[in-house]
C-alpha cells in the first residue's frame, strides 16, 4: 500500500515491500513525496497501491473465542 490513508489528515503510507524494499524505496519515496506535495505522483501511477481500494474493517467477521 502507498498513498493516502483515510479519514486520517495528514497521513500516508507505504508499505507491503516485502523482500523488495531495499529496491523499491526510492522510487516509493519519489512517488510519495509528489503525492503529498502535488497532491498526486507524477513518476508512478499509484493507483494499484492505493490504501482505498480495500474496504474497511468488519468486525463482524471476527469470531469470538
Amino acid at each position: 500500500m502507498i498513498g493516502k490513508v483515510p479519514q486520517i489528515e495528514g497521513a500516508y503510507v507505504a508499505t507491503g515491500h516485502s523482500v523488495w524494499g531495499i529496491l523499491n524505496a526510492p522510487a516509493t519515496g519519489e512517488a510519495l513525496a509528489e503525492l503529498i506535495v502535488n497532491g498526486m505522483a507524477r513518476s508512478t501511477d499509484l493507483r494499484p497501491f492505493d490504501p482505498t481500494r480495500l474496504l474497511p474493517f468488519d468486525r463482524s467477521f471476527v469470531h469470538p473465542r
